[in-house]
């Protein structure tokens, strides 16, 4: 397991230190533990809880110019 473990929380923005990827999680399975996640973007994804607990994340503050598909309460918008 990652010794810099961090939970997931929904309307965080993270970033990959690996990929400098940025990304925000938007929900959780309860069934599957899945942790899903939306990207600068727009684009959906899902990470299980054993894929994320060995990433190597911090928590950023999104762009300023973030204008992905998101309502104003961080639930993607319906297309």
């Amino acid at each position: 397991m990652n010794a810099d473990f961090m939970r997931p929380e929904i309307g965080q923005w993270y970033r990959r230190v690996d990929k400098g990827e940025s990304f925000q999680v938007v929900g959780r399975d309860p069934g599957s533990r899945a942790i899903e996640v939306q990207s600068v973007s727009g684009d959906l994804d899902e990470i299980d809880s054993e894929t994320w607990a060995t990433l190597a994340l911090e928590r950023v503050e999104p762009r300023e110019d973030w204008t992905a598909p998101l309502d104003d309460e961080g639930v993607p918008a319906e297309l």
